[in-house]
């Protein structure tokens, strides 16, 4: 996910410096642009799907068809804890955005996002107390998110470095709204395929409650990584080059 924030950011890229950006789908806007969220948003929509295949090294964007990450920890109030190894989500080709809001007079951005579904498959370990169920396995796992509403935003500060003006990251929040979520963990208690199939029907009728559980960590883990890529990002180009 916080890939598809940094193609935004990419969008909005100055194409005067050709050695750092040279590539065909980025189109630059200008920062006294009246119209300037509906030239981001424009280029943005461009460029996404020359990205989603192949991903692009030069800005950190992993390919996104599918998305794979090493491991996802996830606690929830000290009762539970569940790690997720040789993630793949699938569904990011989805997502839509739907609105830009550059605010350049006081330091931030807002992104809002639509997606269908989203798919994350992986090998999970799980143990701790779920709906007040002692529960503990590994093994398997799908989990599945519908009609996924996501709301961004960023502050930052501008800084002096070697002669230039840099953005740096201040702060960042996400917020994700889903309509349905589907869990399904395979080998909880050691196998037992009853006990595991009455489980994942209880975790599944009472979605709502797991996924506001686990929603706090769901979204710091997220936030966590979307501004280690965006503070390299700002690092390393000058803010005369992100904004004409």
């Amino acid at each position: 996910m916080p890939c598809l924030f940094l193609i935004v950011f990419v969008s909005c890229y100055s194409l005067s410096e050709a050695k750092i950006f040279s590539q065909s789908y980025i189109i630059p806007c200008h920062k006294d642009d009246p119209n300037l969220n509906a030239c981001a948003m424009k280029h943005a929509k461009l460029a996404i799907p020359h990205l989603l295949d192949a991903g692009d090294r030069k800005y950190g964007i992993p390919k996104l068809k599918p998305l794979e990450l090493d491991m996802i920890n996830l606690e929830s109030g000290g009762n539970m804890k569940l790690s997720l190894s040789n993630v793949k989500m699938f569904g990011l080709d989805s997502v839509n955005l739907e609105k830009v809001r550059i605010d350049l007079p006081n330091k931030a951005f807002h992104f809002d996002f639509k997606a269908g579904n989203i798919d994350i498959l992986g090998h999970y370990d799980l143990i701790g107390n779920i709906l007040s169920f002692p529960l503990n396995g590994n093994g398997e796992c799908n989990m599945t998110a519908g009609n996924v509403d996501i709301r961004f935003n960023l502050t930052y500060d501008l800084i002096e470095k070697n002669s230039e003006t840099y953005m740096d990251l201040n702060d960042n929040n996400i917020d994700i709204e889903t309509n349905e979520f589907h869990f399904q963990f395979d080998n909880l208690f050691n196998g037992n395929e009853e006990l595991g199939r009455n489980i994942n029907r209880i975790l599944n009728e009472e979605w709502k409650t797991l996924y506001t559980e686990f929603k706090p960590a769901v979204t710091k883990t997220i936030s966590t990584v979307a501004g280690t890529i965006i503070k390299r990002m700002f690092g390393r180009v000058p803010y005369h080059m992100i904004f004409i």
